[in-house]
């Protein structure tokens, strides 16, 4: 498959938080973090661990006991820095609309994009690991997620049906993917005519918990990696201290 590449760059003043500008080493994708030289980085809503040395092919680490980070990963502590209502903005959901989370781990943004799709439209929580796919499946009926289901999904792909989204998010899980070149590929059909997907990581230096800094990315990388598949891509202000947000539209097909 032959795209074109297009490139919107909006860069982001460098940094909304003052104590942020003490930190400023290259910016990466903290979702991978487990296997990180800091004691702490085993980072919310991931693919996979990076503490546990077990791999996914096509995929950084594993998250095979999804107890072991509920606590952490679904505080609600992380609204503070995750700022989940600016995810859900950003995405422009609207009522019966389809949206996909893209390693959807234990969850964390779930109830946010149900609500913002309301009882006629369709959440899928995607993830590569079969113990979070169960307990996402336990953690919807126990909520009563009425419009939310449950996928597991191989490393390589997404594996939903063709122009059934409008609007995708892979929060903290970019860096998980090893070949984000293929799978955009293989998200691009799955996409709608206008729809969004949102790449959203922890920025370079910044502090708390995150991959370390060799697995990080910037937005800048993240945006060439994504223009060189033949999407269009920018960078979206946002107010979170730990993360960048980058939006991006598959080419037409």
């Amino acid at each position: 498959m032959v795209y074109t590449m297009a490139a919107t760059i909006s860069l982001k003043p460098m940094h909304k938080d003052p104590l942020m500008l003490r930190f400023l080493p290259p910016l990466a994708l903290i979702l991978a973090a487990g296997c990180a030289s800091s004691p702490s980085h085993e980072h919310p809503h991931a693919h996979s661990a990076h503490t546990e040395g077990a791999h996914t092919p096509g995929h950084h680490h594993r998250f095979t006991d999804p107890q072991k980070y509920v606590a952490q990963w679904n505080t609600p502590a992380r609204d503070a820095w995750q700022k989940p209502q600016e995810i859900v903005a950003a995405l422009g959901l609207g009522p019966g609309q389809t949206v996909a989370d893209v390693g959807a781990g234990t969850g964390y943004l779930l109830p946010h994009l149900s609500q913002a799709v309301g009882p006629q439209g369709k959440v899928w929580a995607v993830d590569v690991e079969e113990a979070m796919v169960s307990y996402l499946k336990q953690a919807a009926q126990k909520e009563q997620w009425g419009n939310v289901q449950v996928k597991l999904a191989a490393a390589n792909s997404a594996g939903l049906e063709a122009a059934s989204l409008d609007a995708a998010v892979i929060l903290n899980t970019w860096h998980h993917i090893e070949d984000r070149a293929g799978y955009l590929d293989t998200l691009a059909p799955m996409m709608r005519p206008g729809a969004r997907l949102l790449v959203v990581d922890f920025e370079p230096g910044a502090p708390g918990e995150g991959p370390p800094p060799k697995m990080r990315l910037s937005a800048q990388t993240v945006i060439e990696e994504i223009t060189q598949a033949g999407w269009r891509a920018e960078l979206v202000e946002d107010t979170m201290p730990r993360h960048y947000v980058v939006r991006a539209w598959a080419p037409a097909l």
